[in-house]
C-alpha cells in the first residue's frame, strides 16, 4: 500500500508548496499562542493543484488546517478534516465561476461541498495513499 506524506511546517514560514500556493496560505487562522505549525497530507495538496491548474483562474483559501481548539472557535464538526489537513475551503475571484470550481474540483477531491460563495474540499482519507 501507498503511503502519503504528512508534511510540517512552521506557521508563518511561506514556503512555496505548489506553483500557486505557499504554507501561509494555508496555516491557521487562529491567535492562539501553542498554534505554532501547520499540517498539509500531500495529498490535499496534489488535489488542490490539480483542482487550481485545471480552473486556471486564481483562488483564496478561506481555511486550510486548523488546529483543534480553532476547530471548535470556529463552530467546524469534532471530526473535522481540516484538523488533519485533509481538507481546504476555497473560493474563486468572481462567485459565477463557483459552479464550474466545483465540477473541477470533485475530479481531484474525494467530497466536495457547494456553499454560497465557496467549496469545502477534502479527501476522505489520505494518510494511505
Amino acid at each position: 500500500m501507498k503511503k502519503t506524506a504528512i508534511i510540517f511546517l512552521l506557521k508563518g514560514s511561506k514556503e512555496r508548496l505548489a506553483p500557486h500556493l505557499n504554507s501561509s496560505e494555508f496555516d491557521c487562522q487562529c491567535t492562539n499562542y501553542g498554534c505554532k505549525r501547520t499540517l498539509v497530507v500531500e495529498k490535499t495538496l496534489f488535489s488542490y493543484t490539480g483542482t487550481r491548474l485545471e480552473f486556471d483562474k486564481p483562488l483564496t483559501i478561506r481555511s486550510g488546517y486548523r488546529c483543534f481548539p480553532h476547530n471548535t472557535e470556529v463552530g467546524g464538526v469534532g471530526d473535522s478534516k481540516h484538523k488533519y489537513g485533509l481538507a481546504i475551503d476555497i473560493a474563486p475571484a468572481d462567485v459565477k465561476d463557483l459552479r464550474v470550481l466545483e465540477m473541477i474540483a470533485t475530479k481531484h477531491f474525494d467530497v466536495v461541498l457547494k456553499y454560497d460563495d465557496f467549496l469545502h474540499c477534502h479527501n476522505k482519507d489520505g494518510l494511505n495513499g
